[in-house]
């Protein structure tokens, strides 16, 4: 039989308290908008989808 010496070094560690709310909505991570790296994988990102979307009609 297996015995329960070593159990409490597999439980996980207690989950942290939920973020703080307000009216349901938690708070933004940050509020720094898109960077221009941001905005050059976006444009890259849209031109991929673009083209997937495209070749599902050809």
């Amino acid at each position: 039989m297996a015995s329960s010496e070593g159990l409490s070094e597999l439980t996980p560690p207690p989950l942290p308290a939920s973020p703080p709310k307000d009216g349901d909505v938690s708070r933004p991570i940050s509020e720094a908008g898109p960077t221009g790296a941001d905005e050059q994988r976006n444009e890259e990102l849209k031109k991929v989808w673009f083209y997937l979307f495209i070749s599902l009609f050809k």
